[in-house]
């Protein structure tokens, strides 16, 4: 099923969060995460960071010259979200998806990275965190 005008609040915040990640402050930066935040790649590098390290990583995403963009592909609930991430930068662009899990009050609690075509484990990963079936909001990625 898809339904892409799905209002949630995760779809909201992570375009809000977009915005504040590409004016890279670190100010803008540390509202949006949670004291509790965990990034994690399951990417062909895994890695694990906290909200410190997290926080400690805008200074090379300025010198980068990092922008992020996305593209929603899925929701479950009102606060967990698929997106397909493109972070393009002066040496090149790298595309991944990600799922985020969003507080109630709009904080970033958790970023999940996984390789492109790793959508149903991508998937599988969105609907455990909420705790129920994810839907798709674009059919065309």
């Amino acid at each position: 099923m898809s339904t892409p005008d799905l209002p949630t609040a995760a779809r909201r915040w992570a375009d809000e969060a977009r915005l504040h990640v590409n004016a890279l402050s670190p100010d803008n930066y540390a509202r949006l995460l949670h004291a509790d935040f965990v990034q994690e790649s399951r990417r062909s590098a895994p890695f694990t960071f906290n909200r410190e390290q997290a926080l400690g990583s805008v200074d090379t995403m300025r010198q980068m010259g990092l922008h992020v963009g996305g593209i929603d592909v899925a929701v479950a609930g009102a606060y967990h979200l698929l997106t397909q991430r493109r972070y393009e930068h002066r040496q090149g662009v790298v595309e991944l998806l990600a799922v985020t899990a969003w507080t109630t009050d709009g904080l970033l609690l958790r970023m999940i990275e996984f390789e492109l075509d790793a959508l149903d484990d991508a998937m599988v990963e969105l609907g455990t965190l909420a705790g129920e079936d994810p839907i798709i909001v674009n059919a065309y990625w």
